[in-house]
């Protein structure tokens, strides 16, 4: 399957991953491979809420929040998503995953 502009779901759920390690790295200052597990996990976890139909959907049926608080994107500081997207565009690169 595929979403469009060559992007194959594999790299968007790795991109997806890559974006979250970013937060964890820059917002919560873990590690590279400490973040990278997390993100693993939360995105994971998040797709295991999405199937099982415990989220909170907008008109398009995208998740917006999920029943459980603890799965919803981290809110980032204005002050760091410059951070943030650079960190995320180096692990993108660095993997050969096209940005989302």
């Amino acid at each position: 399957m595929s979403l469009g502009n060559n992007i194959d779901d594999s790299d968007f759920e790795r991109s997806e991953i890559l974006y979250e390690a970013a937060v964890q790295m820059e917002v919560n200052g873990l590690p590279e491979e400490d973040a990278l597990r997390v993100a693993r996990e939360l995105v994971a976890k998040r797709a295991e809420a999405e199937k099982s139909g415990k989220v909170v959907s907008d008109e398009q049926g995208n998740a917006v929040s999920y029943h459980d608080s603890s799965l919803n994107p981290e809110p980032v500081p204005e002050s760091q998503r410059g951070a943030v997207n650079s960190t995320y565009q180096k692990l993108c690169e660095s993997e050969g995953v096209e940005s989302i």
